[in-house]
């Protein structure tokens, strides 16, 4: 997914935009974005002050969000469907995950359609779609008896 959206956002300088996201919810000390040669292949690295990190050794929302943020920006997406997004996160990643995808989502203009069976991720985004002012549904499908 990074080298099909790593283009559109080099070339219209959008990875500006994805650090200052990045910054404003998951690391206030990213400084950029740079692939690094790392075990005979070239991988995408946060930088900070310090250091350089893969971001594919990032937790599961930091590097969820960022190649969302990505995606998002360099293709001008109009609708982001996620499956499970709850998955592998602890509640307060999740929290930061969805609150960075929501202000992603009104900022860009696309919808967020999630599949979930949490309950508390339902609970989280509707909470933060009243914060931050996005309009919000919630779907609920049942399978009817055999």
């Amino acid at each position: 997914m990074e080298n099909y959206a790593r283009l559109g956002l080099l070339t219209r300088r959008l990875n500006k935009r994805v650090l200052e996201l990045v910054r404003e919810e998951f690391e206030p000390e990213a400084e950029g974005l740079t692939y690094a040669p790392v075990g005979g292949g070239y991988h995408l690295m946060l930088q900070t002050a310090e250091t350089a990190v893969r971001v594919d050794d990032l937790g599961d929302g930091a590097r969820a969000a960022l190649l969302a943020a990505m995606l998002a920006l360099a293709h001008r997406l109009t609708v982001l469907p996620l499956e499970e997004p709850e998955l592998h996160m602890h509640p307060a990643g999740l929290y930061t995950y969805l609150r960075f995808l929501l202000k992603l989502a009104r900022e860009v203009g696309f919808q967020v359609i999630a599949s979930t069976h949490s309950v508390e991720l339902v609970q989280i985004a509707r909470a933060l779609s009243m914060e931050l002012g996005v309009e919000s549904s919630v779907l609920y499908l049942e399978r009817a008896g055999f």
